[in-house]
């Protein structure tokens, strides 16, 4: 978990420095198909003598993880201020943290389930397989996004 945390921050510290000059949406994308592609990995890991690629799955995780939380929270937070966001900051980490805790009592429980039906490997394997697409699922939004702010900015134009 060191190297989640130490990709995490240096994540963060770059999202700081891109997030006015590239705006939301690729730092987003990258931070969801890095998180997702170190998740993946999990998924084909065989054993703990896979060191190094458990090293580079984690950092992918840590640093995936840190651009699309630090860029989700600094858009979700742009529209207040004062006594406002001292709230809303409160409120964003409160929904962050139940949202960890409802992740993992799910993909315990399908773990579980899919134990089940299957090996205990296999089962594993899905468990992480079925995690990196949905940690996909938030693209769609960005798609979304994107092109209604590419319409937004069409009408301020004509």
């Amino acid at each position: 978990m060191v190297l989640y945390a130490g990709g995490s921050f240096c994540a963060m510290t770059l999202c700081g420095r891109l997030y006015n000059r590239t705006g939301a949406a690729p730092l987003f994308l990258a931070g969801l198909l890095l998180h997702a592609a170190g998740i993946a990995m999990l998924s084909v890991t065989e054993a703990s003598h896979d060191l190094l690629f458990l090293v580079c799955a984690y950092l992918l995780m840590g640093t995936g993880g840190g651009i699309a939380a630090n860029t989700a929270q600094t858009t979700a937070m742009m529209d207040f201020e004062g006594d406002r966001l001292a709230r809303a900051s409160t409120i964003w980490n409160l929904n962050r943290q139940i949202s960890f805790s409802t992740g993992a009592a799910v993909f315990t429980l399908l773990f579980n389930l899919l134990q089940k039906s299957t090996t205990m490997t296999s089962a594993y394997h899905s468990a992480f397989l079925i995690a990196a697409g949905l940690g996909l699922l938030p693209l769609l939004g960005l798609i979304n996004l994107t092109q209604k702010s590419e319409v937004l900015c069409d009408r301020k134009e004509s």
